[in-house]
């Protein structure tokens, strides 16, 4: 923006606008004098009668203070609008400005996540046997197993002993139609036999899937136990970060709450001196500059 003559006495904007009001329609009145300057008065006769075609206006003997009144006049205005523009800009500019903080906004601490440590599953507790408790329980498992495969229902030992008490019968087979030759069975186990040899195995049976079956509950227990080692460990660092925390939250909110009010503060002081500044340009006047004071005295007395 240009510079201005903007200061705290002179003319008033209202007065600035009337006088620019008149500059303007006495500037155009000279140009209508002007305008109207011709060479010649140009006239007809008919039936003895003269007419006028053009009126002749010669050339004003005070032409050329006509035309430096008429510059005056022009120049007098567009120092008074230049001026009052330079007004409504300023006002513009301070009724827009907004307050930029240079408040530096506080480093708040960060808030901390919680990552307990995952819970343990069988797989676990089988790897934290010793290498010779693993052996036992492999060798305990097969025996268990195949034990059992030859006892239980269904199992080879079952079959022998239902079938028994028939194998004691005597069997007859057809080599020719319609005549029977009796078949030669000689049986090889007994009855107490059997029953003494499953027994046995039963016994054996019982004592390894029991081992087995120790095996399993001590794994589950590890696990049991670890797991409620882990919740312990959990809780206490779950606990410790929830304070932790806590004390992170209280001093981030004092932080906060003293950077708002010291913004709140100095963005009040800020629209202060912006109202005092709007009203200081509100009252500012044209100081008139001396090549116009002539012409800006002669024309306040006629809108006075």
């Amino acid at each position: 923006m240009k510079q201005h003559n903007l200061l705290d006495k002179g003319l008033s904007m209202s007065q600035a606008q009337s006088i620019s009001n008149i500059c303007n329609q006495k500037a155009i009145d000279i140009d209508r004098v002007i305008n109207s300057i011709n060479n010649s008065t140009k006239s007809f006769k008919q039936n003895g009668e003269e007419f006028i075609l053009t009126n002749g206006v010669k050339m004003p003997e005070n032409i050329k203070e006509l035309l430096e009144t008429k510059c005056m006049l022009y120049a007098c205005q567009a120092f008074l609008m230049e001026n009052i523009k330079a007004k409504d800009q300023l006002l513009d500019s301070e009724r827009s400005s907004q307050y930029m903080s240079d408040i530096v906004a506080p480093e708040l601490r960060n808030r901390i996540q919680f990552i307990g440590k995952p819970f343990v599953g069988e797989p676990w507790a089988w790897s934290q046997l010793t290498p010779k408790q693993n052996a036992e329980y492999i060798e305990a498992e097969a025996n268990a197993a195949h034990l059992g495969q030859f006892i239980h229902t269904s199992s080879k030992l079952s079959k022998l002993r239902a079938s028994l008490p028939n194998d004691e019968n005597i069997e007859f087979m057809e080599l020719q139609q319609g005549v029977k030759t009796p078949v030669k069975c000689t049986v090889h186990h007994t009855a107490n036999q059997l029953n003494d040899l499953h027994q046995d195995i039963e016994m054996k049976h019982r004592k390894f899937n029991q081992r087995v079956n120790y095996f399993k509950a001590m794994v589950k227990n590890l696990v049991s136990d670890e797991n409620a080692r882990i919740e312990k460990i959990n809780l206490d660092e779950q606990t410790r970060v929830s304070i932790e925390n806590h004390k992170n939250d209280q001093e981030n909110s004092v932080l906060n709450d003293e950077y708002r009010s010291r913004f709140d503060i100095a963005s009040r002081e800020f629209n202060i001196k912006k109202e005092l500044e709007i009203k200081r340009i509100s009252q500012l006047k044209i100081a008139i500059d001396e090549r116009f004071q002539d012409v800006i005295n002669a024309l306040v007395k006629t809108i006075e």
